[in-house]
Formats: C-alpha cells, structure tokens, sequence
C-alpha cells in the first residue's frame, strides 16, 4: 500500500514566502524568529509557538493573511518592529509573557470573528437573493402552465413523404 504524500501546510507556506521577500537568506529568517530549518519545511503542521515567535519578530504581517490566505500580506498601517538589538533571552521572556496571557491568540481570534461576520452578512445576503429566484422562478413556471392552450407532450409526430427528386433526361 503506497503512503499519501503530504505536502507543507498553507500556513507554512505563507511563512516562507514572506521569508522570500526580506532579502535574507532562510538560514538568518530562521534565527531571527528562533526556530530551526526543519520547523518550517518538514510536513507536519505548524504549532502556536512557531506563530507567536513569528508574529513577535514580525507584527507588520497580516495574521489573516497567514492563517486564512486573505487580503494584503502586510498590515496596512504598519506597526513598529520588535527592535533587532534584543537579545534572545529578551524575545524569549517576551514570548513566555504572551503564551502565559494568551495573548497571541486574541489577534487570531478577534480575525476570525471578523470573518466569520462577514460570511454571516454575504450568506444572509446570498440567502435573500435565492429566495427571490426561486419565487421568480414559481412565478414563470406559472404563466407557462398558464399560456399553454393544448399540451404537446401527447401530441403524435406527423412525417410527411419528402417529393420526388426530378433528374435531368
């Protein structure tokens, strides 16, 4: 029996395609954000840490964009980037104080509220629409039935001989 073969998850994929836009080289990407090579090209799926260490070192990055796929990969109005002078311990105490208030999550959350919203409004919207259809629908179906004085369902097909075909003596 052959394995499914499975590939990098969206997310991470997302990850290092902004990795490619910096201009550095994957090695110092993945210093900058504290995790090894294989974190982000191995197959497997991606954890919070990873997440919260990646949006601590990039906060310009749109989380929708990462998690979801949607809109701009980069906030709108940018926000300040975690200075390139803090040590490693420093970012560490930073990310423990995050995880520890779950904090990280809120901005993901509070996106996928947002989206959520939106879907409810266009599905509301898209619902109202097909209720219009179908009663326009009944309503032609209607006048059909109505306009047709005799059925041609029953109606037998009469072939009529083609005339003979004159030749040239």
């Amino acid at each position: 029996m052959q394995a499914k073969e499975q590939n990098i998850s969206p997310i991470k994929q997302r990850i290092l395609y902004f990795a490619g836009t910096l201009g550095i080289s994957k090695r110092d990407f993945y210093t900058k954000i504290g995790v090894s090579r294989g974190t982000l090209e191995s197959k497997t799926g991606i954890t919070e840490d990873v997440l919260t260490k990646f949006f601590a070192t990039y906060p310009e990055v749109s989380v929708e964009w990462i998690m979801l796929g949607f809109g701009e990969m980069l906030k709108t109005k940018r926000t300040s980037k975690v200075k390139t002078d803090n040590t490693q311990d420093n970012l560490e105490d930073k990310i423990t104080n995050l995880i520890g208030d779950k904090q990280p999550l809120k901005p993901v959350i509070d996106s996928f509220m947002g989206y959520l919203q939106e879907k409810d409004k266009e599905i509301g919207t898209l619902n109202k629409e097909i209720g219009k259809l179908e009663a326009r629908i009944e309503q032609l179906e209607k006048e059909r039935r109505d306009n047709q004085v005799f059925p041609t369902t029953n109606i037998p097909k009469v072939e009529t001989p083609s005339p003979p075909v004159l030749q040239d003596r």
